[in-house]
């Protein structure tokens, strides 16, 4: 496998690497937590079993209401790899990704979502940049869409293929700064090979209490926690596009919940100057969404004290929700 050597920086926290063979063990234990995905879960099971690195296969039901256990023992390949876990009720995704963490042993461990699913070789590919001297080893994604699966896949994040680069917290928290001029390219999507080692040694798990995010805040806590994490181009990871998850909604709960992952952040006492600033801009972006949301649930419920309270924040912020209800305004009395 590739071992990573003659480092050069390139700027800021990136570093590109230089691949070279070396030893280790490649052993992963691959978790799929789902909730409503019998539609889609054989297939993602399939993809990981045919993986040789592929210890174990951990799907973790999270209460959902359809037959998911059944169609994921249906595409077990009768090597013994695959274990399949119930839980009462649904705790959300964070939760049963933990549960899965707990249940397995393999030395490296990666997330597969539900709805996904790896092109053969891809983690022998991961392993082949070097993972001996990493703590995350991720990819870039291929996208494709529901719609269209003939269709040609495009690379969430890189144009064309550059080398394969160190990532620290600085980049990674500014790539999770949405646009809304472009599509979503937030590294927070990634779905790295992690060193169980670096977790269980910094006590790392995911925050139980996120619904949305909780990717990006396990990574960010790693980062801000000393790993080495390595990224590349795309080497084989398949994320289904959907047009219901793409027009999805955030509620007040999950973006406040969030909002105090950066906070909770922000009290590392490591942290550099430009690594505290990207945190605050993340952090700001994040309230300005949940009092957006705020504002729109006390209009809709005529709660003069959630309009108020929605306008508590920053200055910056409250002139933020200005402009988005003027525009709103402004939108409606077009229509009319």
């Amino acid at each position: 496998m590739g071992r990573a050597t003659n480092a050069t920086n390139v700027g800021g926290d990136l570093t590109r690497i230089k691949g070279k063979k070396v030893n280790g063990d490649r052993g992963v234990a691959v978790i799929i937590a789902t909730f409503r995905g019998a539609r889609t879960i054989a297939t993602a099971v399939r993809s990981a079993l045919r993986e040789p690195e592929v210890r174990e296969v951990v799907v973790v039901n999270d209460a959902s209401p359809d037959d998911v256990e059944a169609v994921a023992r249906s595409a077990d390949d009768g090597t013994g790899r695959l274990k399949i876990i119930a839980l009462g009720a649904n705790g959300g995704p964070a939760r049963a990704r933990n549960v899965g963490i707990e249940a397995s042993s393999a030395p490296w461990i990666t997330v597969l979502d539900d709805d996904d699913y790896y092109e053969p070789g891809r983690l022998g590919r991961l392993f082949d940049l070097g993972a001996a001297q990493w703590d995350f080893v991720a990819d870039d994604l291929w996208l494709t869409s529901e719609d269209d699966p003939a269709a040609t896949k495009t690379p969430m994040w890189f144009d064309g293929r550059p080398a394969a680069a160190r990532l620290g917290l600085a980049a990674f928290v500014a790539a999770n700064i949405s646009d809304p001029r472009r599509a979503q390219r937030e590294l927070g999507f990634l779905k790295p090979i992690m060193r169980r080692s670096f977790l269980e040694g910094r006590n790392l798990r995911y925050n139980e209490k996120l619904r949305l995010g909780e990717d990006y805040d396990l990574y960010a806590r790693a980062l801000a926690s000393g790993a080495r994490f390595l990224l590349a181009p795309t080497q084989g990871y398949v994320a289904v596009r959907r047009p219901a998850s793409l027009s999805a909604r955030h509620g007040q709960g999950e973006l406040k919940a969030l909002r105090d992952a950066d906070t909770a952040l922000l009290e590392y006492p490591t942290l550099t100057p430009p690594e505290r600033a990207v945190l605050c801009r993340h952090r700001r972006q994040i309230d300005r969404k949940f009092r957006w949301q705020q504002l729109i649930d006390a209009v809709k419920a005529r709660d003069l004290a959630a309009v108020a309270d929605a306008f508590s924040g920053a200055p910056t912020t409250s002139l933020f929700l200005l402009r988005n209800l003027a525009h709103q305004f402004a939108l409606r009395a077009g229509r009319r």
